[in-house]
Parts: C-alpha cells; sequence; structure tokens
C-alpha cells in the first residue's frame, strides 16, 4: 500500500465513500474494533497455555505418598543445627 493511502475500509468507514460496513461509522471504531479481537486472541493464548502447564502436570505421573518425609527433614535439620551450635 503506498504512503498516506488508507485501506478501503477505513475510508468508506470515515465517510469518505460509500460505507460498505454498517458495522463501523468511524475509522475510531475500527481501530477499538482490532484492539477488542487482539484483547481477545491474548485472553484465548493465555487460557490455552494454562491448560497447558495444567496438563504437564497431570502427565508427570502418579503423585507419591511422602510419608514421613518431612518429620525426617526436620529432624535432619535439628541435627545440623544442633551440631552447628555444639549443643
Amino acid at each position: 500500500m503506498a504512503a498516506g493511502r488508507r485501506p478501503k475500509f477505513a475510508r468508506s468507514a470515515n465517510g469518505r465513500g460509500r460505507s460498505r460496513s454498517p458495522c463501523y461509522a468511524t475509522a475510531s471504531e475500527i481501530i477499538r474494533e482490532g484492539l477488542r479481537l487482539v484483547e481477545e486472541r491474548e485472553e484465548r493464548r493465555k487460557l490455552k497455555l494454562q491448560a497447558l502447564e495444567i496438563q504437564k502436570g497431570f502427565d508427570s505421573g502418579r503423585a507419591e505418598d511422602v510419608g514421613d518425609m518431612f518429620k525426617r527433614l526436620k529432624r535432619g535439620g535439628r541435627k545440623r543445627l544442633t551440631a552447628k551450635n555444639g549443643r
């Protein structure tokens, strides 16, 4: 497109010709609609990424029972702390 020339839909939408689309009365309406569509696309992309992350979690396998893991970690930490402090 040559510099300074507007696309046909913008020319017709802003009153410089017969409007082919009754949906847009002004060029600013076209811009707003375009921005709305970009926002919708970004929202869909974000939702797809969230779904992918959830699916990755499902695909990673069954969660394992940790049993007394936290008790063992605390006990080990207390032993190291006691040894460090010399008690």
